[in-house]
């Protein structure tokens, strides 16, 4: 019996294993998320294993349960089953995690101590930053970027008591990594918990807005922008020295600075500091 339902099972995958053409299934083992398999039954299996399905069907209705505009996805550019397995790893790294249940009071105040950790380096804030979450009932997971997502960062609750906060390093300086990380606190923070909201560039929506001025304003308080403006000469010393008295990275109010077209984007992205992480772990 268990050989026939075998046996049924891989007729039945067969049919299917065209989905493999847009899953990308090398990317995926190149990061030790899948295992190589000698036929496409076998790594269709995997890919299944790896979302937690049975079949094309059951994957499509987990996809639109993360992304509501999977059934969409022609219209874009991206492969959305990239983003869709780049999603689901960060899932799989943040179940596996030890977190507190979550506590939006102690959250609210250890994001004030993550913004303390820009000017630190990248051994310094990444552990303290993911214990500070941990500690509040958010898991923080970094995950490399497939090919085709273009996606920076996802928010998502995995339980009533869990969040997930997932960054990609998409565009890998420190101020990018600083303002998607509160972009995404602000969705804990500030909205439900039934919505997945994944930040890959699109139109933004009035929800999307408010966590972008969340993270702006966390960063350098208005009060403090307000000094910023308002230094005219905006010199490689000048910033340095106005960083230390926000208390943000150089990098940060470079970005910022950009960002409001008071210095051009080409200026300054020395005082921008590149960022490279350890290689992930690979839980079973």
């Amino acid at each position: 019996r268990e050989a026939l339902a075998l046996s049924q099972e891989s007729q039945r995958l067969s049919t299917e294993v065209d989905l493999l053409k847009r899953i990308p299934v090398k990317a995926m083992t190149n990061l030790g998320w899948l295992q190589p398999s000698k036929n496409e039954v076998d790594q269709l299996r995997a890919v299944y294993t790896f979302f937690g399905v049975a079949s094309a069907a059951a994957l499509e209705e987990w996809a639109a349960s993360r992304v509501p505009s999977f059934r969409q996805s022609k219209a874009y550019v991206v492969n959305t089953y990239a983003v869709l397995a780049w999603i689901r790893r960060g899932e799989i790294e943040a179940l596996g995690r030890q977190c507190a249940p979550y506590d939006s009071h102690l959250f609210r105040q250890n994001l004030h101590l993550i913004r303390n950790l820009t000017r630190e380096p990248v051994d310094v804030f990444e552990p303290r930053m993911k214990r500070l979450c941990a500690d509040a009932g958010v898991a923080l997971v970094f995950v490399p970027e497939l090919p085709r997502t273009c996606a920076w960062g996802v928010t998502q609750w995995l339980s009533g008591e869990r969040a997930l906060i997932q960054l990609s390093l998409r565009y890998k300086t420190d101020d990018h990594l600083w303002l998607t990380f509160f972009h995404e606190a602000a969705h804990i923070v500030l909205h439900g918990k039934r919505d997945v909201f994944v930040e890959s560039g699109r139109v933004k929506d009035d929800r999307e807005q408010e966590a972008d001025r969340f993270a702006a304003d966390f960063l350098i308080p208005p009060m403090q922008m307000d000094r910023v403006r308002a230094c005219v000469r905006c010199s490689r010393a000048a910033v340095r020295a106005l960083a230390v008295e926000v208390g943000v990275s150089a990098g940060i109010l470079v970005g910022r600075l950009q960002h409001e077209n008071i210095i051009p984007r080409s200026h300054l992205n020395d005082l921008k500091r590149r960022l490279e992480f350890r290689a992930p772990e690979h839980p079973r």
